[in-house]
């Protein structure tokens, strides 16, 4: 009777828990996840059974998979990697209610780091700081190595982590109170493989951008060059910290998450997270430049090079240290006005005379005493404004302020007045984003076609907005210049333009004036893009005005991109021609160039590659190592292609995939340059297969249709190759003719 009362109770309570207790991690368990342990030998199966089949799996460095489980709602994140027997290796999370042995959520964080004892992502912020994921292993010395054998082998299994990495910084994002904020989706292998060929020559994504003038379809999120990999391996947990709570708008579809070990010993190396408008991998049209275009070009690459000459001259950078031969006082009585070492004032100069040589008017000539005017300026204004004194283009006198310095201060009556040193101040008066945005007057006193002389004067204390910079003019040209248009009715020079154009004008010195019904159009000859600005669709990021005079047309559309070497075509419609009396249209062309980049740019040379011939068999790969000379050059993104993508694929950071038996050609290229590799995958014998004559579309068979093949590449409807060269040139002359169709066409019906 007992034994019976007994069950009775044991059944009560296995049915009407008085109370419940998270359970604590045991001695062999690697981790409690939402109430469930996890042990080294918990299967997949069962991890499947407890929380749904998981949402990414992958390939795993381990040898085995990798598994990435969350739900819909983004409210917690479960990684799992286990190695080819199934084993698991390596296991993270966020949120869950984890615990491990040295993590757990919601507790401080433990920052005693030794070898391989994982990555948290914390807030430091917190009071106290508190963890929000971890990630922790299982594993032995000869398992990490396999791993690293593995990950070095093959870019892939980096490749493959950018899924997980993406979700797990979804769920921290909701974690965060950022719901929605992160809608990036992992896309474009290319451009994943394409920053993998970039690192194999000391390079980045980032860094190809900038030198191609790309930079805005990328968004650095963070670099670091000093990552050790002792503690943990590439894991999701790792990405979602480096990006938390940093979003960029769709357009950058492409979140990058980039590790380069440089040190394969020590497990040392970079890290680079970016978001990617993928429209930098766009084929731009190339639009050629009239006559006209060509000659201003030069001469903006002649100022160009003066500018990068008397840089190299000084060793290759000049720094504010550099800037005075008599240092200036300006913060205090007496005041020193200072002066510029002259090729200081002579670099500023170049790099202004870029600008209006885009437009194609004179170069300005650098006056020093116009200059030490300007520096006079700009101590006294810099004095003025932090003493409560009146400043602007006519301060007033301080009492203490001797009558010589303060006439020098103010002769040459026309001056702009502006923050940042002698070149920064130059880029933000031509931006104008301050001041006179609608007018512009800072820019058109810079653009003046009139003009003949000036000088620049600057103090400061090292931070742009602390220096107080002003430029001064004189002398009179005649000059007959119809229109000065920002950017450039011609070269418009992008390095002046590094903070951002500002607002667009077109600005009419004669012949023409905006009426009241002025519009614009603005289309990007390269991309096709077309942006309509009229009074009817205004918005805070689109404007348009016409000046009361009718001179001055400003407009702008914050959804114009541009890259080095963009034409557009910018349309002024309903302007009156003043000769005729007439509305017509007015169009002129803007060609967004970098010139200091171009000037200081190193082109790739050569091509050095691992093999020049590849013997694959069925499915194996190789990794084709190629390495652009010089080491320097500026720009090594190179493209693989190859010519039969049935017999092996290759990706954009050369691994060569074999496919079925036969040969093809790999080619690469990096700017002018081009190499070939041959690739040969065996037959199903073994045998190294060898080209077949007349096969030209290598389909195991010579008939019609290769016979056609030589004649579109006679004609040039189809580019010859080596491997067509190879196939298609019967008579063995190096050339693709109409003859070797004949002889394919003798051969198909048995007359050869």
């Amino acid at each position: 009777m007992k034994k019976i009362l007994y069950l009775i109770l044991f059944f009560v309570v296995l049915t009407f828990p008085v109370g419940s207790k998270a359970l604590e991690l045991g001695s062999g368990d690697l981790m409690i996840f939402k109430d469930y342990a996890i042990k080294p030998t918990t299967t997949i199966a069962q991890i499947n059974q407890q929380f749904g089949n998981p949402k990414i799996t992958t390939s795993s460095a381990f040898g085995g998979k990798a598994y990435s489980y969350y739900d819909n709602n983004y409210s917690y994140y479960l990684f799992l990697e286990t190695d080819a027997s199934g084993v698991i290796r390596s296991y993270g999370a966020i949120g869950g209610g984890f615990k491990m042995s040295r993590y757990q959520e919601g507790e401080g964080m433990n920052n005693t780091f030794g070898y391989m004892t994982g990555y948290s992502i914390n807030d430091y912020f917190g009071n106290p700081p508190q963890t929000h994921g971890a990630i922790q292993y299982n594993i032995t010395s000869s398992v990490v190595e396999t791993y690293w054998n593995n990950y070095l082998k093959d870019s892939k299994y980096l490749y493959d982590l950018q899924a997980h990495g993406i979700a797990a910084a979804k769920v921290q994002a909701y974690r965060d109170g950022y719901q929605g904020r992160l809608t990036q989706n992992v896309v474009r292998e290319d451009i994943f493989y394409i920053s993998e060929q970039l690192k194999y020559n000391n390079s980045d994504l980032y860094e190809y951008a900038s030198n191609a003038g790309k930079t805005s379809a990328i968004s650095l999120v963070q670099r670091s060059y000093s990552d050790s990999f002792d503690s943990y391996v590439p894991n999701p947990i790792l990405f979602a910290s480096k990006v938390r709570k940093h979003f960029e708008s769709s357009d950058f579809s492409y979140l990058l998450f980039d590790i380069h070990i440089t040190n394969e010993n020590r497990r040392v190396g970079t890290t680079l997270t970016a978001y990617i408008n993928p429209s930098f991998l766009t084929q731009r049209k190339t639009i050629s430049l009239t006559g006209e275009e060509k000659n201003k070009l030069a001469n903006v690459q002649k100022e160009a090079k003066q500018y990068m000459n008397i840089l190299n001259e000084h060793g290759g950078n000049i720094s504010s240290s550099d800037y005075y031969s008599e240092q200036p006082n300006y913060e205090s009585m007496p005041l020193v006005a200072g002066k510029y070492n002259s090729y200081i004032l002579e670099h500023a100069t170049t790099f202004l005379n870029m600008a209006r040589a885009g437009i194609g008017l004179h170069s300005l000539k650098l006056n020093l005493d116009i200059a030490n005017s300007a520096q006079h300026k700009a101590a006294l204004v810099y004095y003025n404004s932090n003493h409560n004194l009146t400043s602007g283009h006519n301060p007033e006198k301080p009492p203490e302020l001797s009558d010589s310095f303060y006439q020098t201060a103010m002769k040459y009556g026309n001056e702009n007045l502006y923050t940042g040193d002698q070149i920064d101040s130059i880029v933000e008066a031509l931006n104008d984003g301050y001041g006179d945005p609608i007018l512009c007057g800072h820019r058109y006193n810079l653009l003046d076609p009139y003009y003949t002389d000036w000088g620049v004067g600057s103090v400061g204390t090292g931070l742009q907005i602390s220096h107080q910079s002003a430029h001064k003019f004189d002398g009179h040209l005649e000059d007959d210049t119809e229109l000065v248009a920002w950017p450039s009715n011609g070269i418009f020079t992008t390095d002046l333009a590094y903070n951002g154009i500002g607002n667009w004008t077109a600005r009419f010195y004669k012949n023409y004036q905006g009426t009241t019904n002025t519009t614009v159009t603005v289309h990007n000859l390269s991309t096709d893009e077309v942006f309509e600005i009229t009074k009817n669709n205004l918005n805070v990021n689109r404007y348009l005005n016409v000046s009361s005079s009718g001179y001055t047309i400003t407009f702008r559309d914050d959804n114009i991109t541009y890259e080095n070497g963009d034409v557009f075509e910018i349309t002024l419609h309903n302007v009156q021609n003043l000769k005729t009396n007439k509305t017509e249209d007015y169009t002129y062309r803007s060609v967004f160039y970098e010139a200091l980049s171009a000037a200081s740019s190193i082109p790739v040379t050569d091509i050095t590659l691992s093999k020049t011939e590849v013997v694959l068999g069925l499915s194996e790969t190789y990794h084709l190592s190629a390495l652009a000379l010089p080491s320097t050059a500026s720009n090594k993104m190179m493209t693989f292609t190859s010519s039969n993508t049935n017999i092996a694929t290759v990706r954009q950071d050369g691994m060569i995939t074999a496919v079925r038996s036969g040969i093809t050609t790999i080619t690469i290229q990096c700017g002018s340059i081009t190499k070939t590799v041959t690739v040969k995958v065996k037959n199903a014998d073994g045998s190294i297969p060898s080209y077949q004559k007349g096969d030209v579309n290598d389909d195991e068979r010579i008939d019609v249709l290769d016979a056609r093949e030589v004649l579109y590449m006679t004609v040039g409807r189809k580019k010859i190759t080596v491997e067509s060269l190879q196939k298609g040139d019967m008579d063995d002359n190096n050339k693709i003719e109409a003859n070797d169709a004949v002889e394919i066409m003798r051969l198909y019906v048995g007359k050869k």
